[in-house]
């Protein structure tokens, strides 16, 4: 995670997963962002979900989660030949609703990381990605991701694109709306029988 020198950025906790720090910007708001990258091995990820849990239950202020989340939600998130198990996107959708993380808009290709394999092994997949929750959503209204390029890697740069709401005083109210995906989470049924 790099930052510009003039930021007034406070890190408040780090490890090899993560960097989670508060920032305060002008006129004196502050925002919480966590670089986050998610554990690669299959039999660990459910390491970083516990990890997101934490973080989330920490959680005090407008929170921007960016990062390499090594998982993807769903099947077009994938391109190539090898099938995806659908157990652990089912763990990584449940993960981002109970934590109220939602994708924040990007420009350019959704698949910005392969694998550099030729032929039929060659694999894409969108893992590279950047969730807030509805306070940051709503003080940074404006805002996107931009995947950078990079020569020397096969996993892409992102950029976080802000820009504040224009009038701060005003809390700008934002609908909830429906999304399909909900609809795939073990408890939806019963969520909606309560409701």
């Amino acid at each position: 995670m790099l930052w510009k020198e003039e930021g007034n950025l406070h890190i408040q906790t780090y490890s090899p997963h993560h960097i989670d720090a508060i920032i305060l910007t002008d006129p004196g708001v502050p925002w919480q962002i966590t670089g986050f990258y998610g554990y690669s091995k299959e039999c660990h990820k459910h390491e970083s979900w516990t990890l997101l849990h934490h973080l989330h239950s920490q959680l005090f202020l407008p929170w921007m989660c960016i990062g390499k989340y090594n998982e993807i939600l769903s099947s077009e998130e994938k391109q190539g030949l090898i099938l995806k198990a659908y157990a652990p996107m089912i763990a990584f959708r449940s993960t981002l609703l109970h934590c109220g993380l939602i994708d924040v808009r990007f420009h350019e290709n959704i698949f910005i990381r392969n694998n550099g394999r030729p032929g039929d092994a060659f694999i894409q997949e969108r893992i590279d990605r950047a969730y807030a929750n509805g306070a940051w959503r709503e003080l940074f209204l404006r805002s996107w991701v931009v995947h950078l390029s990079a020569s020397y890697s096969n996993h892409i740069p992102i950029l976080l694109v802000i820009h504040m709401a224009r009038e701060m005083g005003r809390r700008k109210v934002i609908p909830h709306r429906f999304e399909e995906k909900w609809a795939s989470h073990l408890k939806c049924g019963s969520i909606i029988e309560d409701a």
